[in-house]
């Protein structure tokens, strides 16, 4: 969680300590139902309240927590702060929590995704990059020339071999990010969390 640009070393303790083992939630929505982070739905017919309040039911420590680290985000992360400038503007009343809640529920769903995936923050220039390589790597050629008389390969074997290759590539540049983030730590050291 250090990767992310704006969350401090005492925010990730506290997140991670309060998550505990993230595998016991069986997705983010159950995570972010955990920490209090839903809002109760008020429905009648037709009829769809937009003006509805958060459940507060969960665990609050963990709820403060995302709430402070979204708003180190919106100060020291272009995209978070983005994301919270567009809620900002839609909400009628309340804007500042409005929006500041919000971005602490797209925060949940990025801290299940690296700790279920053990994987680093990725900027979004970085995602779109490795989504580039992916698609070039994907559309090259099936045929492959031995002596005179092309040879197609099973698409399958291709395919799987291609896109292991291209997660290869990512890992590696993730674990070396990593280490220059860590002092040569490894990702599971960074990631320990009692179970």
């Amino acid at each position: 969680m250090l990767s992310i640009p704006g969350i401090g070393s005492v925010t990730a303790a506290l997140l991670i300590a309060e998550i505990g083992d993230v595998h016991r939630f069986p997705g983010q929505a159950q995570l972010a139902k955990y920490a209090g982070l839903t809002w109760r739905k008020q429905a009648s017919g037709n009829f769809r309240a937009e003006e509805t309040f958060m459940t507060k039911s969960g665990n609050s420590y963990l709820r403060h927590g995302f709430l402070i680290a979204a708003q180190s985000l919106v100060n020291h992360n272009e995209e978070y702060r983005a994301y919270y400038q567009r809620k900002f503007s839609e909400a009628p009343r309340h804007s500042h929590k409005r929006a500041l809640s919000l971005t602490a529920r797209k925060l949940v769903r990025l801290v299940y995704a690296m700790l279920s995936n053990n994987q680093l923050y990725m900027a979004p220039e970085e995602r779109t990059e490795q989504k580039q390589e992916v698609k070039e790597s994907t559309e090259a050629p099936d045929e492959s020339v031995v002596g005179e008389t092309p040879v197609t390969q099973q698409p399958n074997s291709s395919e799987s071999s291609e896109h292991k290759k291209v997660k290869s590539t990512a890992a590696a540049r993730s674990s070396s990010r990593q280490k220059e983030l860590n002092g040569s730590k490894s990702p599971p050291e960074q990631y320990a969390v009692n179970t």
